[in-house]
């Protein structure tokens, strides 16, 4: 186990992050219901419709192919990417630790122009403080035990599922952050599997086409994430987000290649269903 990261389970992602310090460059707000249970996100309004979401993600070492660091602040060393569409991103390592490393963000989301490379390095500077003073703070309160966070996206997807996508490698899986996420892909074509947890505001039609898996409300959507992908997100439970605004926790997955989307909807929506199977009732 990491020294700095511990439990990744109950390591806090929003203790890296100081919407303070993001404040010179807007209104800011600090959302803890954004996505999966991986990331923390600060958003910035810069006014007249200019917006910009900072992202801080734990993630599951090692770390990609990357050039060297750009620059190195006590245990932790920052690799820094040119921008791109609107988006800067940075990539933390940490000494010694090869199973975890931190990427930060900054991420056009309205129409105008933003400072993001700036407003990364600020976010930055915050993280690479906060890991250089030892172990990661836990969350504060800690996952609700209803939580479909204490569940594991690799162990959802059973052989029956696996056995749903052609020549899927199910010895091999790349396995997120706490268990987060898993993605598999396909020995003999292009097929891709990626599974992983995420949080949002309530689904509705507008969302895909509306199912029922093994009890749970499920929403099938075609090219969800791009040509040649089916999207099918299992809704697990309902809760009170941070705001007292009514969000949900679910299952998001993701099948994806050289298949028709028809054909890629129905794969999805199997695997799913399997998937669903396995889930405990929630609390």
């Amino acid at each position: 186990m990491s020294p700095v990261i511990g439990d990744a389970r109950t390591a806090d992602p929003c203790a890296l992050t100081e919407p303070a310090a993001l404040g010179r460059f807007g209104e800011t707000e600090l959302d803890r219901d954004y996505g999966n249970f991986d990331r923390c996100d600060v958003l910035v309004d810069l006014g007249e419709d200019n917006g910009v979401d900072v992202t801080v993600d734990l993630n599951a070492g090692p770390a990609p192919e990357l050039a060297d660091p750009d620059r190195s602040v006590g245990r932790v060393s920052v690799v820094e990417d040119p921008p791109e569409g609107g988006e800067c991103e940075r990539t933390l390592l940490l000494s010694g630790d090869t199973d975890n490393f931190i990427t930060v963000s900054a991420e056009q989301t309205e129409s105008g122009r933003a400072p993001v490379c700036d407003m990364a390095d600020v976010a930055t500077d915050s993280a690479v403080r906060t890991l250089n003073k030892g172990r990661l703070p836990r969350r504060s309160p800690p996952l609700p035990a209803a939580s479909i966070a204490h569940q594991d996206t690799c162990a959802l997807i059973g052989p029956r599922a696996l056995e749903i996508v052609p020549g899927i490698d199910a010895g091999d899986p790349d396995v997120g952050f706490g268990g987060w996420d898993c993605d598999r892909e396909s020995t003999t074509s292009d097929l891709y599997l990626d599974v992983r947890f995420d949080r949002g505001p309530p689904l509705s039609a507008e969302d895909g086409a509306p199912n029922r898996f093994s009890g749970y409300r499920a929403f099938v959507e075609p090219d969800g994430e791009g040509d040649e992908t089916c999207l099918v997100r299992v809704v697990y439970r309902t809760y009170a987000d941070q705001n007292g605004q009514v969000a949900i926790e679910m299952l998001y997955l993701v099948i994806g290649g050289s298949r028709p989307t028809a054909e890629l909807c129905r794969m999805g929506g199997d695997i799913a269903r399997e998937a669903a199977k396995a889930l405990p009732p929630p609390r």
